[in-house]
């Protein structure tokens, strides 16, 4: 059964770009003579696309291998890399204020606002510390496509490296001080731990023996009780793996602790299924997968809006926070709203607008049947 690790971020970006055409009209062609252009109709010239010389250095030394990369916003609008020299040029970038961005593993990152003109910026990067990893499994051997984090106070992931052939992977562009770290391979148990990063300009060497982790196993079934085989099954735990059912809907999920993992289960013309606190070591285990649900409705915008944000979520009391199992952007004039493949339940329909009340609308979806919701009215804020 194939297994992996698996990351959940999805990003939505809407470009506009007007243009506009100036139309004349003529008589017939004359000789030409000096003409006196009135500001009303004269043109400005089109700004002059320029050049941006970069040069990273440390300590006066150049920095070869160094990202840099401007951009408007959280947009990149031009990228490259330093040479031998420590120098990249990036060309074609239109005049004004961007964001200059350079990184490098063995240095602090050095983000800062410039003006793009002609001209040579010069960075100068401190020093950083790294921490080259190291994943062993229980024999001692190289574990390849293991993964290291770094994770922050509240337990999310603050950087992450995969291992390569011999087990080591690095991160880069670290502060002195005290890390939390974790390795997983979906294989293994867990390991977590802290690690020291004690002088910057130097790696420290840390190395994570796993264990045999736990396993948890059961069989994937429809509503009648029939295998379901070929359903992804995974926890979405942060070091959970996934596998595939076999044939007769059987699947393990391999590397787990000791603590309650949450599994949740997936087939094509199914609804997904979820399941909070299952205890590894636990066998038999049946996840039962329901005909997906739906769901329709008319929107009416109380006025003119970009776009519309349709969210179909609920309270879960294990995360202590609401959980969307749908959420995407309709764009008007379009006013039907239809969401397919939804799990059964009692949700919230979730209207979003700029320059509208956040709307929403309770509705029980059951397996296999459509619930209509009739016309929605988003009213204007105030």
């Amino acid at each position: 059964m194939k297994k992996g690790t698996i990351g959940p971020l999805l990003v939505l970006a809407v470009v506009g770009i007007g243009v506009v055409w100036t139309l004349s009209r003529g008589k017939a062609p004359r000789p030409p003579a000096p003409v006196s252009a009135s500001p009303a109709t004269e043109q400005s010239p089109t700004p002059a696309r320029v050049a941006l010389e970069v040069l990273v250095q440390s300590g006066g030394a150049p920095v070869a291998d160094a990202k840099v990369g401007v951009a408007l916003g959280d947009d990149l609008v031009a990228t490259g890399v330093t040479g031998s020299d420590g120098r990249v040029a990036l060309r074609d970038l239109a005049p004004g204020r961007l964001r200059l961005i350079v990184a490098h593993p063995r240095h602090v990152r050095h983000e800062r606002g410039i003006e793009v003109g002609a001209g040579e910026i010069t960075v100068e990067l401190a020093a950083a510390g790294w921490l080259r990893a190291r994943v062993l499994d229980p024999g001692g051997r190289a574990v390849a496509a293991a993964s290291v984090q770094i994770l922050g106070p509240s337990g999310k992931e603050r950087a992450r490296c995969e291992t390569d052939a011999e087990g080591v992977c690095e991160i880069g562009e670290l502060e002195p001080g005290t890390l939390d770290v974790q390795a997983f391979t979906g294989r293994h148990r867990p390991l977590r731990g802290s690690v020291e990063i004690v002088e910057r300009g130097r790696a420290t060497e840390h190395t994570f023996r796993l264990s045999e982790g736990r396993t948890l196993s059961g069989r994937v079934v429809d509503d009648r009780g029939a295998a379901v085989p070929g359903a992804k099954v995974g926890s979405s735990d942060d070091t959970g793996g996934f596998t595939t059912a076999d044939d007769a809907g059987r699947f393990e999920l391999g590397g787990l602790g000791d603590e309650p993992i949450n599994v949740f289960a997936m087939a094509t013309g199914f609804a997904p299924r979820h399941v909070r606190g299952l205890r590894p070591g636990s066998a038999n285990v049946e996840l039962r997968l329901e005909k997906p649900s739906s769901l329709e409705a008319s929107v009416e915008l109380a006025s003119a809006a970009k776009s519309l944000m349709v969210s179909v979520c609920a309270r879960d009391a294990h995360f202590a926070k609401e959980i969307c199992v749908d959420r995407r952007i309709v764009e008007p004039p379009e006013r039907e709203i239809v969401l397919e493949g939804l799990p059964s339940g009692t949700f919230d329909l979730v209207l979003e607008a700029e320059g509208h009340h956040v709307e929403r609308t309770r509705v029980v979806l059951s397996p296999a049947q459509r619930a209509k919701l009739g016309r929605l009215r988003l009213r204007a804020a105030p």
